[in-house]
């Protein structure tokens, strides 16, 4: 079965945008759908998307991008992901989101938006402790 054309073409989109800026993700990861966000270089929004969470998913859709830092939360898939996009060469961390208050704390949670929170504080300082 041909893969999805508009998938394709997006996957193909991002990977030159890679290889031109580096990227900052976030990842929200879900059971059974992970929502990611892609930040360039000064912070704008370069692409959002939905990946299912499975090895050959993710696989597909960040083993040919250029290394990038992700930041993901820590839970159930955590670990095998962090593991698993290490492989490809991308800095992963794995964030505690309680210890993040503005996902934690947010009246307005949804997979989009605590994935691009988690981007953005990759993006900005990995040493800062944000749980004070």
């Amino acid at each position: 079965m041909k893969k999805n054309s508009k998938e394709t073409t997006a996957r193909k989109a991002l990977q030159a945008k890679s290889r031109k800026m580096k990227l900052t993700a976030g990842i929200d990861l879900g059971d059974q759908w992970s929502q990611c966000c892609f930040l360039g270089e000064e912070g704008a929004i370069v692409e959002e998307c939905r990946v299912k969470t499975t090895r050959e998913a993710l696989k597909a859709r960040f083993s040919e991008l250029k290394p990038m830092l992700i930041a993901i939360e820590v839970g159930t898939h955590s670990r095998w992901v962090s593991e698993l996009l290490s492989e490809f060469g991308h800095e992963v961390i794995v964030a505690n989101a309680r210890k993040l208050r503005a996902i934690t704390g947010s009246d307005r949670k949804s997979d989009r938006g605590d994935a691009e929170k988690l981007a953005r504080y990759a993006r900005v300082d990995r040493k800062k402790s944000y749980d004070r």
